[in-house]
């Protein structure tokens, strides 16, 4: 009876020895042949069949001299409603294919249009070519006024002289008027120009003059119309506060009338304040309510 437990035991410690081996050898086997087991097993798909999915060692796996293969995971699978807001069709009905279905390496390269190169300049002016605009429609904002793109390219450099008012403080304290000529591009609204130049202050020649502005800095003007010899010049609301009391206010409403009566076609500034007109400028009350002339100074 012992025996014959002894030669059980030695058959299984055999047996257990045996499948060592064989699973050393192919372990050895494996690593020897790794590239060429997992080529097979890949290519044959054993695990797919056997298993239903791969394992991601072999799904992972390269093989050598096949180009590398994108999977495209896009499932689309109920219609996407989209609503024309033209009423011609309120409903349209976009089925997308199952993506991951599609071969992207069985895509010809012949399906695109190839590039045709050019050989001559006959060819190249044979190309359909898309109209540029002209310089003379192109309109351009400028301080000074509208102009085209003709004008701004330098094609046309015409310039006109106007007349600015500023203010030059005297030894003694006071302030007077004091005239510059400025050369400035024409425009087809030349007291608009003249104004926003004057709105600009002083140039560099016309410091060494002396000159200053008292007009308040920030000032635009937003819109100005002449009827009846009667300019009517539309302010920003900076145009209201002057730092300089009232010598300030009146001498910011004489540099704007004399610049702006300055052209034949003024008489007279009917002045409004942010698209408002008003009776008093500034809180110290200096008359706008009717248009102001250059006797309104005297």
């Amino acid at each position: 009876m012992a025996m014959s437990q002894q030669r059980r035991e030695r058959r299984i410690g055999a047996g257990v020895i045996a499948w060592l081996i064989l699973a050393l050898i192919l372990l050895i086997a494996f690593i020897v042949k790794r590239e060429d087991i997992l080529t097979t097993l890949k290519r044959t798909g054993f695990f797919t069949h056997m298993l239903g999915s791969e394992p991601v060692f072999v799904e992972n796996f390269q093989i050598e001299g096949e180009p590398a293969t994108d999977s495209l995971s896009v499932h689309t699978t109920s219609p996407v409603i989209i609503q024309d807001n033209s009423g011609t069709n309120p409903n349209v009905v976009v089925e997308f294919q199952d993506l991951s279905t599609i071969d992207l390496n069985s895509l010809s390269a012949t399906e695109s249009t190839p590039l045709v190169p050019i050989t001559s300049a006959d060819e190249l002016a044979a190309l359909p070519q898309e109209p540029l605009p002209s310089p003379s429609d192109v309109l351009i904002e400028t301080p000074y006024g509208t102009i085209t793109a003709e004008q701004s390219a330098g094609i046309v450099t015409e310039y006109t002289d106007v007349r600015l008012f500023f203010v030059q403080l005297n030894n003694d304290g006071s302030v007077s008027r004091k005239e510059v000529v400025r050369s400035i591009p024409k425009s087809n609204s030349p007291l608009t120009a003249a104004i926003n130049s004057l709105l600009e202050g002083p140039n560099s020649d016309d410091v060494i003059q002396n000159c200053m502005t008292l007009i308040p800095s920030g000032t635009r003007l937003l819109s100005a119309s002449i009827k009846d010899k009667v300019a009517t010049l539309n302010f920003s609301d900076d145009f209201e506060f002057n730092s300089y009391g009232v010598d300030g206010l009146v001498n910011q409403l004489m540099q704007v009338v004399y610049t702006a009566c300055s052209f034949s076609s003024v008489n007279s500034v009917q002045f409004i304040i942010d698209g408002q007109k008003k009776e008093y400028l500034g809180s110290e009350g200096i008359w706008i309510g009717t248009p102001l002339s250059v006797t309104s100074f005297k």
